[in-house]
């Protein structure tokens, strides 16, 4: 079996913990490192070390995920995550005022969770200036304004709903941190250095413990693709073997 040849893609990426198996299948980078550090020894009238003595060594993996997984955000917050009906927030829909004073949203808003910049809600009539009434029915939240709110005027309400039993939520506390885990790498290996040429194996790094790092980040740009870094740090896993990591190549076998 051939022990050299070319990485010249992004590996394939499991991680296992606590918080179950997160599979990362298209990573578009993802690399290890090792280091370490030592202490020089240093004696008589030489300006050089007499010795170097290892004192620890570093393992650091980082992958960059360009798919948003949430079983990814739960690993690096701790958090935990549930199905069913959460409270959801909707802002920044306009809407037109109509006559009688009045616009009509097409779902059921959640009681005193409507706000509107510069006015206030109440109960009971006859309304005055800066001051709306809601009526909530099943699939409709109707709000009335006062005389002074005139047909055509834009309206922008903030509110929150009950979603249905499907909402996928990731609720982290404050007293949730992110657990260690293993990892497993497989980078295909290549002939050549250009990915055109064929795959003849693959390489697979196993890392058996590994503190997986809290940084992580959620957001976008316009029209521009997110990528999602996850980062982890080598631990000792108290093995009876000792074993920290291992790595394998196997001949590349076509199983699908």
């Amino acid at each position: 079996m051939e022990k050299m040849g070319f990485i010249v893609d992004s590996p394939k990426v499991l991680i296992k913990s606590k918080k179950g198996l997160v599979v990362i299948d298209r990573a578009s980078s993802g690399e290890c490192n090792f280091s370490g550090d030592s202490i020089s020894i240093s004696g008589g009238w030489s300006a050089y070390a007499l010795a170097e003595i290892p004192k620890s060594t570093k393992i650091e993996v980082k992958i960059t995920n360009p798919v948003f997984d949430m079983n990814q955000m739960a690993l690096q917050s701790g958090g935990t995550i549930k199905e069913g009906a959460v409270n959801y927030t909707k802002f920044g829909d306009i809407y037109t005022v109509v006559t009688g004073n009045t616009i009509v949203i097409n779902e059921a808003a959640i009681a005193k969770s409507i706000l509107i910049d510069g006015m206030t809600e109440v109960t009971t009539e006859p309304l005055a200036t800066k001051q709306f009434k809601v009526v909530i029915a099943a699939n409709t939240t109707t709000i009335s304004f006062f005389t002074d709110v005139l047909v055509g005027t834009e309206i922008s309400p903030v509110y929150e709903i009950l979603t249905d039993a499907t909402a996928v939520n990731l609720s982290a506390k404050t007293t949730d941190f992110p657990s260690s885990g293993s990892v497993v790498m497989t980078f295909p290996i290549f002939e050549s250095e250009t990915t055109e040429s064929a795959v003849f194996a693959y390489g697979q790094l196993t890392i058996y413990k590994a503190m997986i790092s809290q940084t992580s980040k959620l957001g976008a740009s316009y029209k521009t693709a997110s990528s999602f870094d996850i980062s982890l740090t080598g631990l000792d896993a108290r093995r009876a073997d000792s074993k920290c990591w291992d790595f394998t190549i196997i001949p590349k076998i076509e199983t699908v």
